[in-house]
């Protein structure tokens, strides 16, 4: 996953099963992201609002830049499309990059 991570995505905390990433939108909650990624772009991933203080899968401050990704049973193919995809909605989703 770490080797394929297109590079404004930022691993801040990762284990055998899973990471949080950073996303690189400006001014844009994790669970705004997260919802696009799954009906837009194919990717469930969760919110960093869904593992700390939040209301409804939203965190505060630069909390709600982290995302997690769970790699637990995904294969080496799988792990590289996803990351594909994150780089593609880098363009295709509109927003203000860092």
């Amino acid at each position: 996953f770490k080797d394929h991570l297109p590079k404004r995505w930022h691993i801040g905390s990762q284990g055998a099963y899973y990471a949080f990433v950073k996303h690189p939108f400006k001014n844009v909650d994790s669970a705004d992201v997260c919802k696009r990624l799954a009906e837009e772009i194919g990717v469930v991933c969760l919110p960093s609002g869904f593992f700390g203080p939040g209301v409804d899968g939203r965190a505060e401050g630069d909390m709600g830049r982290w995302i997690r990704f769970s790699v637990a049973n995904v294969n080496d193919e799988k792990v590289k499309r996803v990351c594909e995809r994150l780089q593609e909605c880098e363009s295709v989703f509109g927003w203000e990059l860092d």
